[in-house]
């Protein structure tokens, strides 16, 4: 393995699983990446931010990182059991010699289950973990990826979110992970969809107290339409961007940016309501 190769990185901290209560909004998830999941009585926003930055291994003991892409796609679509869903991914999701794609190896996986007589949502989340967890072993052991990042425990995390059981929205979050570079068993957490925002905690804090930041600030509740859950993630994400957050949070903003895109799930099916810029693995 190139000792010099990185990862393309799309924001996991240490603190992902940190909380900070924002009532307006739910709770903030500290992240250097921006990612909203908001479901409502009429159906789900899911947003994101298109920044990546390429993590060169010099970076753990200091080093500078001056590449970031700006346009990285972080929310895909696809079909199980006649019904529409959407997937997100966060963290760290090719490496810098694009020998290894976690986005290629979970559209593999996701091809693969299609074949396969899956009765549940639950079941399904489970085989999808399984595949793309064997896939990053595969490429571990091919020495086709980097050394894992040693400030942080998770490697990547995939959230799917849809209509499974027809009635409510289902949301799975399957977090891989590895400890001092052995890899684990992926986390598995399913259940009925819940508010996600996942950025800089101190910023979400300031769109609500700050009054300089209150252009960004949508109060939404599950009775929202889906106008006003789509305005409250757009406006979530987009002041990260915003010199007053930048001065609050400079580290956490810095690594969000970029094309935000935003995708609509409905028990009718799915659309974008702002479509990613450019398809990952092709720029």
């Amino acid at each position: 393995m190139n000792e010099k190769n990185g990862w393309w990185d799309t924001g996991i901290s240490p603190e992902v699983l940190a909380f900070g209560v924002v009532p307006f909004l739910g709770d903030i998830f500290q992240d250097m990446t921006a990612i909203v999941i908001i479901p409502t009585v009429n159906g789900c926003i899911v947003a994101a931010d298109g920044r990546s930055r390429y993590i060169d291994p010099d970076y753990f003991s200091g080093g500078a990182n001056d590449r970031t892409k700006e346009c990285e796609q972080k929310i895909f679509h696809d079909r199980w059991a006649e019904s529409d869903f959407i997937y997100a991914v966060m963290g760290s999701i090719s490496s810098g010699d694009t020998r290894f794609s976690a986005i290629a190896e979970i559209q593999d996986a996701i091809r693969s289950l299609s074949s396969m007589q899956i009765s549940d949502p639950y079941s399904y989340s489970y085989h999808l973990a399984q595949k793309v967890n064997k896939a990053l072993a595969d490429a571990r052991n091919a020495k086709r990826c980097p050394a894992f990042n040693p400030r942080s425990d998770t490697i990547f995390t995939i959230f799917v979110l849809g209509y499974f059981l027809k009635t409510e929205p289902i949301l799975a979050s399957l977090r891989f992970r590895h400890s001092v570079q052995v890899l684990l068993d992926p986390d598995i957490v399913i259940g009925k969809a819940e508010y996600k925002f996942f950025g800089s905690q101190a910023v979400g804090n300031a769109i609500k107290l700050n009054p300089a930041l209150a252009k960004y600030r949508t109060d939404i509740s599950f009775s929202s339409s889906l106008d006003e859950a789509a305005q409250c993630a757009k406006g979530f994400i987009e002041a990260h961007f915003d010199p007053i957050a930048i001065q609050i949070d400079p580290v956490t903003c810095s690594t969000i940016g970029g094309c935000v895109h935003i995708a609509e799930l409905t028990p009718a099916g799915f659309r974008w309501r702002i479509e990613p810029q450019c398809i990952t693995g092709t720029h």
